[in-house]
Formats: structure tokens, C-alpha cells, sequence
């Protein structure tokens, strides 16, 4: 039975001849993108778009029932915001499980390549090696996806 490393290896080996510092951004990049691709395809866009919306209309009926110190008002909104938030979480409850999965194989993957590199890239040498790296690159990719693609999260 053919191991699932061995699997990445043939899949990715041109990433494997690349220099340590693109490759890990490349696998990066890689990443984000398929997790961005999961909540966009996994869960109802216009539904988050719609209580997202709700959640802003809340917030300013917060401000002004705060504002005029009305509790019963506030704890009415409060009780309508936890009730989106937990709306949400339910749609994002799905995509979340299916986003760890490329998370699970490629980072124990990278280790396994890259545990005892120094990771040299533009900013220097990194500090915590190639997950430093890695970290780097995929907050900013995240979000950038996040844009190109319309994701709402």
C-alpha cells in the first residue's frame, strides 16, 4: 500500500526541486487557496452575506439602545446577535472540518521535508524555521484568496 507521503512526494515533486523558501510559500499559497475554496463552495454565501448584514444593522441598534442606557433593548439585540453567531457557526461548521484536511496532510508533510532547513527569504533568515515561513505566507494568502475568490467567511 503506497503511503500517503509517498503519494505527496510524487504529486508535489516539483515543489520538492524548488528552493526551500518558494517552495514552502508555493505549498502555502496551495493551501490557502484550497481553504478559501471550501467555504466558498461548502457554505451558503448569500445566507452569510445576509446575516453578516443583520449582524452590522445590530450593532448600530447596540450603539444607540447603549447609548440611551434602554437594558430591556439591549438585551433584546444581544439575544438576536447570539442567535446569528450561532447561525453562522453552523455554516461554517462543515467547510471548517473539510478546510483541516489539506492542513493535516501538507503540514506534516512539509516537517517531514523541511524540519532541519534554515529558511532564508527576503525578511532575513526566519525564526521557528519553515513554519515561521509558513506562517508568514499564509495569513496574508488567506485573505488574499479570501478577496479574489468573494469569499464570505
Amino acid at each position: 500500500m503506497i503511503k500517503v507521503w509517498e503519494l505527496l512526494d510524487h504529486l508535489f515533486s516539483p515543489f520538492l526541486a524548488m528552493n526551500e523558501t518558494l517552495s514552502i510559500f508555493l505549498v502555502a499559497c496551495l493551501v490557502a487557496t484550497l481553504v478559501n475554496l471550501c467555504y466558498k463552495f461548502l457554505m451558503d454565501q448569500e445566507e452569510v452575506r445576509k446575516l453578516k448584514q443583520k449582524q452590522r444593522e445590530l450593532q448600530l441598534k447596540l450603539k444607540e439602545a447603549q447609548a440611551k442606557q434602554d437594558v430591556e433593548m439591549l438585551n433584546k439585540y444581544f439575544d438576536e446577535a447570539l442567535r446569528i453567531n450561532v447561525k453562522l457557526m453552523r455554516l461554517m461548521r462543515k467547510p471548517l472540518i473539510v478546510s483541516l484536511i489539506p492542513a493535516l496532510l501538507f503540514l506534516p508533510w512539509l516537517n517531514l521535508h523541511y524540519a532541519a532547513s534554515r529558511i532564508e527569504s527576503p525578511l532575513g533568515t526566519i525564526p521557528f524555521g519553515w513554519i515561521g515561513w509558513y506562517v508568514i505566507v499564509s495569513i496574508p494568502m488567506v485573505f488574499l484568496t479570501k478577496k479574489l475568490l468573494r469569499v464570505e467567511i
